[in-house]
């Protein structure tokens, strides 16, 4: 098998806190280009590995967007269905979820370009399904797998690549989505674990080049694809506002705290000290404000 191997593109119209992208929907619509040319010039369909979509329903203009994306791939798109595709994270749910479009039209091969998964020699599930064809020697499934224990978060169930390979030892090849990070695992006894990663940056924690990967099972190749995302538009400043929003909401409580008679009249002292430092706080902060407050009330009652 020759075929471009991608995930987690979670197309969305909203555009992430951490992006400074004057139109998001353009830089996703140029990134999914870029992968069609990718797979054009190798001659290859591309498989996606679960999680098109951010949420279980997305704007219409979203998933038009992919069936357009689909339209320019002269090889075929295949794709398996991740968690955050269904509402409830359930196939159950698949008829209320926005993928269930793309979904019917591969299924009963209403499009020459979006093609159903059970037309490859390969085994697949998609979320919480039971792998299908299970006699193939290539999985593609939506499972979060870490490169190694180190990669691991703490106190989590998680698994890593060796374990999961060890698992399912009938194949050889295994692609996997929903580990935001992209990495090939290859064990001692020449069997492989592939993983997408990010398609894009979406959050300030996802900093490394968004990848794909170009395979080819028979000869063993692993090509790297970097997709084109400009790491000047990704931002934390979002972040600094939050932190600097904490402090002022903890400097004011505290101050409001050290007030005279601050447990007998507690309601007039918020509304003086607000009135007072009105020019630094806006409607969310004074909102916030209000809940703290009453937090602290309660806690001198309790003392």
């Amino acid at each position: 098998m020759k075929f471009i191997f991608t995930a987690d593109m979670h197309l969305r119209a909203n555009r992430p806190r951490c992006r400074l992208d004057s139109d998001w929907m353009k830089t996703q619509q140029n990134q999914l280009y870029q992968l069609a040319e990718e797979a054009n010039k190798r001659k290859c369909p591309i498989i996606i590995g679960g999680d098109l979509f951010n949420s279980a329903i997305v704007p219409e203009i979203v998933s038009s967007m992919f069936l357009e994306f689909t339209t320019h791939v002269r090889y075929g798109v295949y794709f398996i269905i991740g968690n955050h595709d269904l509402y409830g994270h359930s196939m159950e749910h698949l008829e209320e979820s926005t993928i269930s479009i793309p979904y019917h039209i591969a299924e009963n091969m209403e499009s020459p370009y979006l093609r159903p998964m059970k037309e490859l020699d390969v085994a697949y599930n998609h979320f919480g399904q039971e792998v299908q064809h299970p006699n193939s020697d290539c999985l593609f499934t939506h499972q979060l797998v870490f490169e190694s224990a180190e990669d691991m978060p703490p106190n989590g169930e998680s698994i890593t690549a060796q374990e999961f390979l060890d698992a399912l030892t009938n194949y050889k090849w295994i692609f996997t989505g929903d580990m935001h990070k992209s990495f090939v695992y290859k064990s001692k006894d020449g069997r492989y674990l592939v993983n997408a990663g990010h398609f894009n940056r979406q959050k300030v924690n996802e900093m490394e080049q968004p990848v794909v990967y170009y395979i080819d099972t028979e000869k063993e190749v692993i090509e790297k694809i970097a997709i084109e995302d400009n790491i000047a538009l990704v931002t934390d400043s979002y972040i600094k506002a939050e932190e600097d929003r904490e402090d002022r909401i903890s400097a004011f409580v505290e101050m409001a705290k050290s007030m005279d008679n601050f447990t007998l009249s507690i309601e007039d002292n918020i509304e003086r000290a607000i009135s007072e430092n009105k020019a630094t706080l806006d409607e969310a902060t004074i909102a916030m404000i209000h809940t703290l407050v009453q937090k602290a009330k309660e806690e001198v009652k309790e003392d």
